[in-house]
């Protein structure tokens, strides 16, 4: 029922895009022991909404996936999901560009290069989500300098005040620890913490999917080069 809701709803204000996330999930393949009668009834719906689409060109249907081997091939044939795009983990100059976009409204150090991060071998197999996680750790690191700073600023102010006469004057005249900025060495923290989640053998793992999904469809993006 939520299915057909979705679709009606999408018919009803088209121009419509939707989008499916994690779309093995969602539509797994049928007949599979560990399937249930519940989830294939969600792909059969899928499949009789899909082609009702046909008459309305203006809904546009989009889904993603990780593992686009254990969706049911009935979703990937003419007419329903039939177009396929690999998305590969961006490239150095792809990084510096993601980089540029998380910390447009972060205050950054003078000697903070984003870009230059994005190209070191630091970020080699970083995908836009670690870089997003990177960015920030480097902004709650910067968060707690700050935060010390303005405490050690309290303190002082607070002894002097108790000492009273001149110490508690030159106290009250210090001025406020400066707005936090992030720094090299904030990076440098952060990339203690954050990893790349896609490992090297995943990244071959997906480089062999591809290909083989190119030899089946050969409706992938060819290979540049």
């Amino acid at each position: 029922r939520a299915v057909r809701t979705l679709f009606a709803r999408a018919r009803a204000a088209a121009p419509c895009v939707l989008f499916f996330d994690e779309l093995d999930s969602l539509a797994p393949r049928r007949g599979n022991d560990s399937g249930n009668q519940a989830s294939e009834r969600v792909v059969n719906q899928l499949l009789t909404e899909m082609d009702g689409l046909e008459s309305r060109s203006a809904t546009f249907v989009i889904a993603a996936t990780n593992r686009p081997d254990m969706i049911d091939p009935a979703m990937l044939r003419p007419g329903r999901l039939d177009k396929l795009l690999y998305v590969p983990l961006p490239p150095p100059d792809g990084r510096s560009a993601i980089l540029r976009t998380l910390t447009r409204k972060t205050p950054l150090g003078a000697g903070v290069d984003v870009s230059s991060i994005g190209e070191s071998g630091r970020c080699n197999g970083f995908s836009g989500a670690d870089l997003a996680s990177l960015v920030r750790e480097a902004c709650v690191a910067a968060l707690k300098s700050n935060l010390a700073a303005a405490t050690a600023v309290d303190n002082e102010r607070e002894r002097a005040r108790l000492a009273g006469g001149e110490a508690a004057e030159a106290a009250a005249a210090l001025p406020p620890p400066p707005a936090p900025e992030v720094t090299l060495q904030h990076f440098d923290e952060a990339f203690k913490r954050v990893q790349p989640s896609v490992s090297v053998s995943d990244q071959r793992r997906y480089d062999e999917l591809r290909r083989k999904l190119r030899r089946e469809r050969g409706s992938l993006a060819p290979e540049k080069g």
